[in-house]
């Protein structure tokens, strides 16, 4: 069995692969950039707040019996998530991408 030889460079590329039309390109420059303007450096999350609800008559909040919380902040400090500080569970969004959820019950 023959194996063809492989198409001359004078034939390849094919003259139906070939377009002139989408093989010329001309180039235009790209427009200025505009100058980068400072961006203000954001500011750190806070810390989480591990500090216990007020002692005395205060249920649980927590299935494990805990009456402490530990307020965890997420998505660069845009939401707070209210974590059981004993067993880390998690008990509740208190805000949720700025906006504060029942504010009543915070």
């Amino acid at each position: 069995m023959k194996h063809a030889s492989p198409a001359s460079p004078s034939v390849w590329p094919p003259p139906w692969l070939t377009d002139k039309q989408s093989t010329e390109t001309t180039e235009q420059p790209a427009p200025p950039s505009p100058d980068p303007v400072p961006r203000p450096p954001e500011p750190s999350p806070p810390a989480a707040d591990t500090r216990p609800f007020p002692r005395g008559n205060t249920p649980p909040v927590c299935r494990c019996g805990s009456c402490r919380t530990r307020d965890v902040p997420i998505h660069n400090g845009q939401s707070i998530r209210r974590d059981c500080a004993e067993c880390g569970r998690f008990l509740a969004f208190i805000q949720w991408y700025g906006r504060l959820l029942n504010p009543s019950e915070n």
